[in-house]
């Protein structure tokens, strides 16, 4: 125990101490004594005010924490997020690895160059994850060509009967015909097909299988997954060529920049392609071989009494790409010539869009649709709003119509994709006209 001795008091005249410690130095947690009272002061005390009028000193900004980058330097500046605009580092970094694994068994764990999650540690509770105030989400990057990534093909896949979740690394083996799901522990039966070793093409331990030792694998879909046999690739591009899109000068563009793209479209030897223009009428092409390498072009004019189903003719609307390549070269390189004096303004989207709906049907497809004015033409028809007054307060523009949501919904059904493209310089109500790409 440390014990300090009381000390003289000194008068303001004499001589203060050299040294005198204000607190006793640490000692044990029940050993400890309070300080002796602090000497007398020779001169007035005069306390620094809180909040000083004046500055004696200028204001230095604390110092960065110095870091250390890939290349070995020390970068100590300040960034400013709202004016740079490379943050991230030009250098790879490496993937996150489980602590929780040895090294051998890293590799149940999915790849993090395919899926990982932005916290090492999931919160119990939403209301821990809300009190640490960190974003929790997952990053997947499906399809990542991976080195020696194994591919499960030619039979069924096993999932559980519950839950649905895959077989996988964490599951436990009851004997070779059952095993416990790892998500709700419900005893399945194990198919026959999976005691098969692909590697060593005999039949044994279901435990060598790549499913229940790679957190990663790839499925080839059988029929269980398919809603119908594979399809070709089917491009259909519907294309505005009233007045106000010649005056755009896009057509052109367009088809220049497609005719050279025609070779790397993806797709197989299967891949088909059409066209449809409009302006207050639809414009069909026929770009079968019977036009000998040039096209015909067919047009619709009374647009309010069509049926939804009309198609000028039952094949050549949409063609093989390779077997009539040159068919397309020939009407992408006439097409900008044919509208170059057309001077009807009006726009028939709507119709338009229920032609490719009966055109990709049967197999789906992209619809690609290039629009430069408000549609104004029924079905689909759009009024354009009038400038509200000054003095009042601006509203949330919302959708005046769900003529083109009902049609995104009956595109998802036959699983038809759809991009919109606006080049308009005039109001043309997005609110309404994006719906058709909403699902």
């Amino acid at each position: 125990m440390t014990n300090y001795q009381s000390q003289p008091m000194h008068s303001a005249s004499s001589t203060p101490p050299q040294h005198r410690p204000l607190y006793p130095p640490s000692t044990a947690y029940n050993s400890y004594q309070s300080a002796p009272p602090p000497p007398l002061l020779s001169q007035p005390y005069n306390p620094t005010p809180m909040f000083p009028s004046q500055s004696t000193q200028p204001y230095t900004t604390p110092p960065m924490p110095v870091v250390q980058d890939k290349t070995g330097t020390y970068n100590s500046e300040m960034i400013d997020l709202l004016k740079a605009k490379s943050v991230v580092s030009n250098y790879a970094e490496e993937a996150p690895t489980s602590p929780l694994l040895s090294d051998e068994n890293q590799q149940m764990n999915a790849s993090p160059d395919v899926m990982r999650s932005t916290l090492n540690v999931i919160p119990q509770t939403k209301e821990l994850l809300n009190k640490s105030r960190l974003p929790f989400g997952i990053l997947i990057h499906p399809f990542k060509d991976l080195e020696s990534l194994s591919v499960i093909q030619g039979m069924k896949i096993v999932r559980c009967d519950s839950c649905k979740s895959y077989i996988n690394p964490f599951i436990s083996f009851i004997d070779n015909t059952r095993w416990r799901c790892s998500i709700c522990s419900r005893v399945n039966d194990l198919p026959q097909e999976f005691l098969f070793d692909p590697v060593t093409k005999t039949y044994g331990d279901p435990s060598r299988r790549p499913e229940v030792r790679f957190g990663t694998v790839e499925y080839t879909a059988t029929a269980d997954y398919m809603a119908r046999p594979p399809q070709p690739a089917m491009y259909l591009f519907l294309l505005d060529v009233s007045h106000n899109a010649i005056e755009t000068g896009y057509l052109q563009s367009f088809c220049d920049v497609l005719s050279e793209s025609l070779s790397v479209l993806p797709g197989d030897a299967r891949t088909q392609i059409g066209f449809l223009t409009y302006d207050s009428r639809l414009h069909f092409y026929d770009l079968s071989e019977r036009q000998n390498g040039t096209f015909r072009m067919m047009i619709a004019p009374d647009l309010e009494n069509i049926d939804n189903d009309f198609l000028p003719l039952p094949d050549g609307l949409m063609v093989t790409l390779g077997e009539n390549r040159t068919t397309v070269e020939t009407f992408l390189n006439e097409l900008p010539k044919v509208f170059k004096e057309n001077n009807e303004t009006d726009s028939a989207l709507g119709a338009a869009l229920q032609i490719a709906l009966k055109l990709l049907g049967p197999t789906g497809g992209r619809v690609t649709v290039v629009q430069t004015r408000i549609p104004n033409v029924n079905p689909g028809s759009l009024q354009a709003q009038h400038s509200q007054d000054s003095g009042k307060e601006p509203v949330n523009v919302a959708p005046t119509s769900d003529y083109y949501k009902k049609m995104s919904l009956d595109y998802a059904s036959q699983q038809i994709a759809c991009d919109l493209f606006l080049l308009n310089s005039h109001y043309v109500d997005l609110a309404t006209l994006s719906k058709i790409i909403g699902h």
